[in-house]
C-alpha cells in the first residue's frame, strides 16, 4: 500500500526542519512510523509503547520489524537517545 506525502518536523525543540516523505508500507507500518514521529526528542519508547499507541498491543515484534530493529547495531541504538538529550538542551 502506498501512502501519500506527509510533512512532519524532523526535530522537536528550538530547531525545526520540515521535511516531506513519500512512504510505502502496509497500513500497520505507516501507523508505526507515524507513532514514531510523536515521540519527543530524547525520550525513550518501547516497541510495546508504540504498538499500544496504534491499538495493536500484541504486535511488538512486528513494530520492531517496521522500525528496522537493530539495523545499525545496539551500540548506535543506545547512543541515539543520549545524543538527542544533549542536543535538546
Amino acid at each position: 500500500m502506498s501512502e501519500s506525502i506527509f510533512s512532519q518536523s524532523a526535530t522537536q525543540g528550538a530547531k525545526k526542519m520540515p521535511i516531506s516523505l513519500f512512504v510505502r508500507g502496509t497500513n500497520f507500518q505507516v501507523q508505526v512510523w507515524q507513532a514514531l514521529l510523536q515521540i519527543s526528542q530524547g525520550s525513550l519508547s518501547t516497541y510495546s509503547d508504540i504498538t499500544a499507541a496504534v491499538g495493536k498491543h500484541e504486535a511488538a515484534r512486528a513494530a520492531g520489524s517496521a522500525i528496522g530493529a537493530y539495523r545499525w547495531g545496539t551500540s548506535r541504538k543506545h547512543a541515539i537517545p543520549a545524543q538527542e538529550s544533549a542536543s535538546a538542551i
